[in-house]
């Protein structure tokens, strides 16, 4: 069953319910689909963007008691 549609920016969404009313899925146009992708898509992070949170922490202290200090601040 579909929905009547909604304007956006003078594009027509539309939305797809149940015999409940409850929505199920989206119907968008073309343009938004695309916008929308581009924008995730520039999101993700390369192996070379990936590079500046590499490395190692160095501590000169016993490994297990920091990491125990540290995990108790969670609490």
């Amino acid at each position: 069953m579909l929905k009547q549609p909604e304007q956006n920016m003078t594009q027509p969404i539309r939305y797809i319910v149940d015999k409940k009313g409850i929505p199920k899925e989206v119907i968008v146009p073309l343009k938004v689909w695309n916008s929308l992708m581009g924008h995730r898509a520039r999101r993700r992070l390369s192996r070379t963007g990936l590079r500046k949170y590499l490395g190692t922490i160095r501590i000169r202290r016993n490994p297990m008691e920091y990491q125990n200090r540290i995990r108790d601040e969670w609490k």
